[in-house]
């Protein structure tokens, strides 16, 4: 990623909610789907070259994947346990110093529509 005002980023990755940290007496880690969405997400998301700098303008599509039956219109979870899963993940992947440079957030989660893959975009732009 080079110094610009906008960059976007396609994640062929399905979104999935972040979970809460367990604590034991040897440190705080996370278990289940989230723990490996975190794995695959070092894996996928491409590197960025230079950190934004500044007030940033974020906007997320998370399309997350849908069970073969449910009756619910949207994905379960909340949105800002997604938002958080994703956020943290671009911040490793160096394309801000850290996420408390967002000063807007527009965020969408969905079902795909049909012959769509899950993933998730993100646009980021200087605020």
């Amino acid at each position: 990623m080079t110094r610009s005002s906008k960059v976007e980023v396609r994640v062929d990755l399905a979104p999935v909610p972040a979970s809460r940290p367990r604590v034991s007496k040897y440190g705080t880690y996370f278990t289940g789907p989230y723990k490996r969405w975190r794995k695959a997400a070092e894996e996928t998301i491409p590197e960025g070259a230079s950190p934004m700098q500044g007030n940033l303008q974020v906007t997320l599509d998370l399309v997350a994947e849908k069970p073969k039956t449910t009756k619910r219109d949207n994905p379960r979870g909340d949105i800002d346990n997604y938002i958080k899963a994703v956020l943290d993940a671009l911040t490793k992947k160096g394309y801000w110093n850290d996420d408390d440079q967002i000063i807007h957030l527009y965020a969408h989660k969905r079902w795909p529509d049909p012959n769509e893959a899950p993933h998730f975009r993100v646009v980021i732009e200087q605020a």
